[in-house]
């Protein structure tokens, strides 16, 4: 049985640092921002939205590596954390009325 103190979770969650992306040029903030954010959050990117001209190929590549070392890791804590909360049991503690 998995046992879940929510108060030391609810404490650890506050005391994270807020996630920030790394400093990146302008192109690769532009894919991060026309591509990678609006697939992430389920909008559509046609590809007339596109301005070829804000990126060069390396962009494409500093976002690749970002993916793989930053949003790839941040994924697979928040899985982890995720599965761990699911197979947690509640505790049931009696209320004490006032």
């Amino acid at each position: 049985m998995v046992s879940v103190d929510v108060e030391r979770l609810r404490a650890y969650l506050g005391d994270a640092a807020p996630f920030t992306l790394p400093d990146m040029n302008p192109g690769a903030t532009y894919l991060y921002d026309a591509l990678y954010k609006r697939l992430s959050q389920g909008l559509p990117v046609r590809l007339s939205e596109i301005d070829f001209a804000a990126f060069e190929p390396d962009d494409i590549t500093t976002l690749n590596n970002m993916y793989t070392h930053v949003f790839e890791k941040n994924g697979y804590i928040v899985t982890n954390i995720t599965s761990t909360l699911r197979r947690a049991t509640p505790v049931y503690r009696p209320m004490i009325y006032v």
